[in-house]
């Protein structure tokens, strides 16, 4: 009889010790997989574009395939130019057709030199790079954190002179207008002598060229 007792209680406690790895193999795993979520996480935020830039952008979809289609949005080109050049300040975007392809042309300076890059909107590649002497001392600089997207400006532009989209031919983005109060889009349409100034905070319709 005692010989049966000691095998009830030596199975009871073979099972109860299996119980007890059952539950530390669930929590290892639990652990396991927490860990690499948060490890996932911190990874995407440490590769956002956004972060690698210190200049305060807003985030906005690239062009409509109607208003010259680009796979890089302003972002992510003004990203590009400040990797290159950290300590710049940016007076200047240009976004055309360059030898049939869209490119940006971004101007910035750090301490008096002005620097220049023509970057491919679809593949990111540097076609130019210049720089030059800046004797400005008037110079004003974008602050993209507050500015209106390039999309917004061309349909407030197409809006302005009733014209379809698939005209739409360039814009540019300057950091003061003719008055040197505000940031100001240019856009253009082909078929049309008209530059449409807009307001780069507002979306204000600040006149009509041509």
């Amino acid at each position: 009889m005692m010989q049966n007792w000691k095998y009830v209680a030596l199975s009871g406690l073979a099972v109860l010790t299996l119980a007890g790895c059952g539950d530390n193999a669930n929590t290892s795993e639990d652990i396991s997989s927490t860990s690499s979520s948060m490890a996932q996480e911190a990874s995407t935020e440490t590769m956002d574009p956004a972060n690698i830039s210190s200049t305060a952008v807003t985030t906005d979809a690239a062009l409509p395939a109607e208003a010259g289609y680009s796979s890089v949005s302003l972002d992510r080109a003004v990203a590009i130019f400040i990797e290159k050049y950290p300590d710049a300040r940016i007076k200047e975007v240009d976004f055309d057709k360059d030898f049939g392809d869209y490119t940006y042309e971004i101007k910035g300076v750090v301490g008096q030199t002005e620097y220049e890059l023509r970057i491919h909107s679809e593949t990111e590649e540097i076609l130019k790079e210049e720089s030059e002497n800046n004797d400005s001392d008037d110079d004003v600089y974008l602050s993209f954190g507050n500015l209106i997207s390039p999309v917004e400006a061309i349909r407030i532009a197409q809006d302005r002179i009733s014209t379809d989209a698939s005209d739409f031919e360039g814009w540019k983005l300057d950091s003061k207008d003719d008055h040197g109060n505000a940031p100001v889009y240019e856009v253009e349409f082909q078929g049309h002598d008209a530059e449409v100034k807009i307001h780069a905070e507002t979306g204000e319709v600040l006149g009509v060229d041509g």
